[in-house]
C-alpha cells in the first residue's frame, strides 16, 4: 500500500507522469500515472478538469501556471502530444509547491483537494485516514446500520496506528487529528468489513493488506465478507464485547478466523468461550468440515447459520454429532454414525437454538 508524507518530499523527482491520451467521443482524455515508492496506480482526467482543479485551488505567490485552453485544433496529434507534456509539468510542479507547503506546517498529508484530484485519498495511508475523518468522524456511533470499511481502509487504520509524529493530517484542524478518527474508531459498534472492493488501477496486492481489529473497543456486531482470514488479527481483543458475528464468502476452516487467537482445529480443549456471542452466521463459506474450534465462539449463542456452505463431515472426533451437545450448550440431534453430514450441503440451517 502506498506510503507518502509531504515530510520526506524529493524536489526534483517526478511523482506523476501523463503516459497517454485517449479520443472520448468529443473529448480528450489524459492518462495520469501516480508513483508512491513500489506502488502506483492510473486515472483519466479531461482538460476541463485541470482546469477545474487550477480554479479551486488557492493561488499563491509562485503557484504554477496551468496551460491556456484552446479552442480550435483541440483535437490535433501534434497539439496533443504537446498539451500532454505542459498538463505533466504542470501536475509534478503544483504536487510539489503543494507539499512544499504542507512541510512548512508541519504535516505529513497532502492537502485535500489535490489528494482527491490524484487519487491519493484511495490508495495513500495519510489521505485515506483524512477521508475517514470526513465521512465517518460525528457519525452517530450508535446508529442501527453497520459502519463499511475495506480492507484497504482497515489496512490504513492499522499501519497508521502504528505511526509516531503530529497527529494532524492534511490540516491543523482538529477535524483531521488523527486522535478524532481513533476515538471513533473506539466506539463504533457494528463493523462491516467488505474485502471485494478491489484496489482499482494500483498495483496494491489484496492479500498484503493485513489489518488489526483491537483498536475496535467497543465492537459488538462484527459482519466479515469477501476477506483473506489470514489477514485479520485482533480477534481476541474484540471477543469480549462481541454478541454477533457474521462471516461469508471467507473461510475454509472455522479455525481460520481464530488463528490468531491461538486456537486451532486439534487443540482447544481447555480455551475460554467467548462469554457474549449470542449470533453466528458462517452461510456462505466453503467450509469442508466443523472443527472443534467452533467451541471457542460459542458460550450461550440462540442462532447459528451454516446456510449454503459445502460443509460435508465432521471432524472425526464428532463423527456421532452427539459429542457436540455438551459442548455447545444445546441439543443438537443428528442421525447415529454420520460421517457424511448430508443436512449441511449446498443450504443447510441450524436456528433458534437455546441453552
Amino acid at each position: 500500500m502506498a506510503l507518502f508524507s509531504c515530510m520526506n518530499v524529493e524536489p526534483l523527482h517526478k511523482y506523476c507522469q501523463i503516459t497517454k491520451f485517449a479520443n472520448k467521443e468529443d473529448y480528450i482524455v489524459y492518462t495520469v500515472r501516480v508513483n508512491v515508492e513500489d506502488v502506483s496506480w492510473t486515472l483519466d482526467r479531461r482538460y476541463s478538469e485541470f482546469d477545474a482543479f487550477d480554479r479551486a485551488h488557492v493561488k499563491f505567490p509562485g503557484f504554477p501556471s496551468l496551460p491556456p485552453k484552446k479552442v480550435i485544433g483541440n483535437q490535433d496529434v501534434n497539439f496533443l502530444n504537446q498539451r500532454k507534456v505542459q498538463l505533466e509539468k504542470y501536475i509534478n510542479s503544483v504536487f510539489i509547491f503543494d507539499c512544499m507547503e504542507q512541510k512548512a506546517k508541519g504535516l505529513a498529508s497532502l492537502p485535500r483537494l489535490i489528494a482527491s484530484f490524484l487519487h491519493f485519498n484511495r490508495y495513500e495511508i495519510h489521505s485515506i485516514i483524512d477521508e475517514i475523518a470526513i465521512v465517518h468522524v460525528g457519525s452517530d456511533k450508535n446508529s442501527d446500520s453497520f459502519f463499511e470499511f475495506s480492507t484497504l481502509e482497515l489496512h490504513a487504520v492499522t499501519e497508521r496506528f502504528k505511526m509516531a509524529g503530529s497527529s494532524f493530517g492534511c490540516s491543523p484542524d482538529f477535524r483531521f487529528d488523527f486522535g478524532q478518527v481513533a476515538e471513533f474508531i473506539a466506539n463504533v459498534k457494528k463493523l462491516k468489513i467488505s474485502g471485494n472492493k478491489c484496489t482499482g488501477t494500483s498495483d496494491i496486492r489484496l492479500d498484503s493488506l493485513r489489518f488489526d481489529l483491537m483498536h475496535f473497543k467497543s465492537l459488538e456486531h462484527l459482519w466479515i465478507c469477501y476477506c483473506d482470514a489470514s489477514n485479520i488479527s485482533g480477534m481476541e481483543f474484540i471477543a469480549a464485547n462481541l454478541s454477533s458475528l457474521t462471516v461469508h464468502n471467507t473461510l475454509d476452516r472455522i479455525s481460520e478466523l481464530l488463528s490468531q487467537c491461538g486456537v486451532d482445529e486439534e487443540r482447544c480443549e481447555n480455551l475460554i468461550p467467548w462469554p457474549k456471542v449470542k449470533s453466528v452466521d458462517f452461510s456462505f463459506n466453503n467450509l469442508c468440515h466443523i472443527d472443534a474450534s467452533i467451541v471457542f465462539l460459542l458460550a450461550s449463542f440462540f442462532f447459528f447459520s451454516l446456510a449454503n456452505c459445502t460443509c460435508t463431515l465432521f471432524n472425526r472426533r464428532f463423527s456421532d454429532g452427539s459429542a457436540l451437545c455438551p459442548l455447545f450448550g444445546f441439543g443438537l440431534q443428528l442421525p447415529y454414525g454420520y460421517m457424511q453430514f448430508a443436512a449441511f450441503a449446498l443450504s443447510s440451517r441450524i436456528e433458534s437454538f437455546q441453552q
